[in-house]
């Protein structure tokens, strides 16, 4: 009779144990402190909204004599254009729409005289340009001008800015007023004319008359001695004038010659659908 024997489990059939459970994760490193603003001076360091403002201020300030702009009091003004903590459209003489510059109005700034800087240019979304009687020369910069822009107003008269418009003038389409009037603008109108399909108005009156400048001369009378019939006691061989001694001299404008319009009205100026006056 054979007995019945009874196996216990083997080492082989015994699950494995547990592994020990592994150690928590590392926190992450923080994250790698800010750098440090850079430099005032530095117009990359600026906000964005600002950073198109400095470069073109900064050369009008330039070009336009800045440093000489004073007030009536004679206290120095313009120096906010100058000061990188100080919001583009919160600067003087700075007009803005949606927070970008579309107006300076140069016609307020005191004692302004110089040229236009190339680098206005950058201010791509002015609508006006009002330099009426001021005292610049040089030109109108071409690179002021292209199929980009939004100027729709330009008023020269009555400065020594000369020579030809510039072709890139018309090409935006968007333009709608020019005044030269007595500007000394030269050479023909350019045959861009005719892409200009909103100007209403072309003043290049006086064209060969620059803006001139003032000249002291002898503040002076007719002297009345010599006027006078000699057998009244006049005397014929007086001088012909009196000079004045309160004061002695004063300040009279002269005006300048220059080249002024020439040649023919380009056909082209037909594609100006609304144009109603050019003198």
């Amino acid at each position: 009779m054979f007995a019945l024997l009874t196996i216990g489990p083997t080492a082989q059939d015994k699950p494995p144990p547990t592994p020990p459970p592994l150690p928590p994760s590392p926190p992450p490193p923080p994250p790698p402190p800010p750098l440090p603003p850079g430099p005032p001076s530095t117009p990359l360091a600026w906000r964005v909204g600002d950073r198109e403002c400095y470069p073109t201020l900064k050369a009008c300030y330039d070009a336009m004599s800045g440093p000489e702009w004073k007030s009536s009091t004679g206290a120095k003004v313009g120096e906010t254009w100058l000061d990188p903590n100080i919001k583009c459209c919160d600067k003087e003489w700075i007009s803005c729409k949606r927070g970008l510059i579309d107006e300076i109005k140069f016609k307020f700034i005191p004692k302004l005289k110089g040229t236009i800087p190339p680098q206005l240019a950058l201010l791509r979304d002015l609508t006006e340009l009002e330099l009426r009687n001021k005292d610049l020369t040089g030109t109108l910069p071409d690179t002021l001008f292209s199929s980009d822009s939004v100027i729709e107003e330009i008023d020269i008269s009555q400065t020594d800015i000369t020579r030809t418009l510039p072709p890139t003038l018309f090409v935006s389409g968007t333009l709608k007023k020019i005044e030269a009037y007595h500007a000394g603008i030269s050479g023909t109108i350019p045959p861009t004319i005719g892409m200009a399909r909103n100007l209403k108005e072309l003043d290049i009156r006086d064209s060969d008359n620059c803006k001139g400048t003032y000249i002291t001369v002898d503040n002076w009378i007719v002297n009345p001695i010599r006027t006078r019939d000699p057998r009244r006691g006049g005397n014929p061989n007086a001088l012909p004038k009196y000079v004045l001694g309160r004061p002695a001299t004063r300040r009279q404008w002269k005006r300048a010659k220059c080249s002024g319009y020439s040649g023919t009205i380009p056909p082209e100026i037909g594609g100006g659908t609304k144009l109603q006056e050019i003198v």
